[in-house]
């Protein structure tokens, strides 16, 4: 999975509570000291009422919607660990992490939703992880071209360039093509920065409408919790579905733009 994360599905988060349901201390605790006496006393019925308040109170346990939110939110945050560990290594910009922070905010509201509703949504919950996924993956090749535009130097390139043109005019032979050859490495260089800024700049409106929409996401969810409409998780999944084709959109123009870059510099 993207980012090294598990997908925390519906039935991952059932296993999850009937786990916590079958180990709490007090689910544990006070049907084996029943048991305990029933054998110390030799009463059978004890042994036998050791196992129904085993039942009971783990039954008790699984449907408490405080313990499954507790859960829940613990099982998201396991799954997040590994991408918030490569968020936090340094190698983003500052503004970039503030794109990818704001996003993950988002994502988080959207997952506490999940967890706390009464109606399936697995499907939303996939889509989301292949979302954020896509996401990280997009500020990397982002990261590279904001590395690139921070070494390059346009005003310089420009002064550089009208002196070529102007020595040009004046030499002859092999150094005018020279000249020629040089000035127009640097227009393509410049062409090249130029078109790199201007995906950069889609990377962040790009990044800043994928964080106003998963809201908008987390709304919807709400909503459909209160209604309990199960069928319009597919709606939903949609919805997250087509952001992560505009975010692959936006990582294929990055891509097609920085290809070019490692040749204007040859």
């Amino acid at each position: 999975m993207p980012g090294g994360r598990e997908v925390v599905t519906r039935d991952r988060l059932k296993r999850e509570l009937a786990v916590n349901a079958a180990t709490k201390p007090l689910t544990v605790v006070v049907p084996t000291l029943v048991a305990i006496a029933g054998l110390v006393l030799g009463a059978p019925w004890l042994l036998a009422l050791a196992v129904v308040l085993y039942l009971g109170l783990a039954l008790v346990t699984f449907f408490d919607k405080q313990e499954a939110k507790r859960v829940g939110e613990a099982t998201y945050a396991a799954a997040r660990r590994p991408r918030s560990r490569a968020l936090d290594d340094g190698r983003f910009s500052p503004a970039i992490q503030r794109a990818l922070e704001a996003a993950q905010l988002e994502e988080e509201r959207i997952r506490q939703a999940i967890a706390q509703a009464r109606v399936p949504f697995s499907e939303v919950s996939a889509e989301v992880d292949t979302l954020m996924g896509e996401m990280e993956r997009i500020a990397g090749k982002a990261q590279g071209v904001h590395d690139y535009l921070s070494a390059q130097d346009p005003a310089a390139t420009r002064q550089r360039l009208r002196e070529l043109r102007s020595g040009r005019r004046a030499g002859e032979g092999e150094t005018t093509r020279a000249l020629e050859r040089a000035a127009e490495a640097l227009a393509e260089r410049l062409k090249v920065g130029e078109e790199l800024r201007g995906e950069l700049e889609r990377f962040f409106a790009e990044m800043e409408h994928l964080a106003a929409s998963l809201g908008v996401v987390h709304g919807q969810l709400v909503r459909v919790n209160v209604a309990e409409e199960a069928s319009l998780q597919d709606d939903l999944a949609g919805e997250v579905r087509s952001l992560r084709e505009r975010v692959g959109a936006v990582a294929e123009g990055l891509g097609a733009a920085f290809e070019r870059a490692p040749a204007s510099e040859a």
